[in-house]
């Protein structure tokens, strides 16, 4: 999850985010990898986005699709 947060902060450039306050991460896969549902709530505005992990046993990859409104 904190890969996901991670990679939700650095896809929206870095710009005043708090992890707590404006990013939430849902549907969290119960087994290594898979895909979540992130949100970004930013000054009123909810942005969802698809973010996939792949879990190897020297790193975990995290990327971020952004989900057309």
């Amino acid at each position: 999850v904190w890969g996901a947060k991670e990679a939700l902060y650095k896809m929206h450039g870095r710009q005043n985010l708090d992890f707590i306050k404006n990013m939430e991460i849902t549907d969290i896969p119960l087994v290594s990898g898979g895909t979540m549902c992130g949100r970004l709530n930013r000054n009123g505005v909810t942005n969802q986005y698809d973010i996939h992990c792949e879990i190897n046993n020297e790193y975990i990859l995290v990327w971020v699709i952004d989900i057309p409104s």
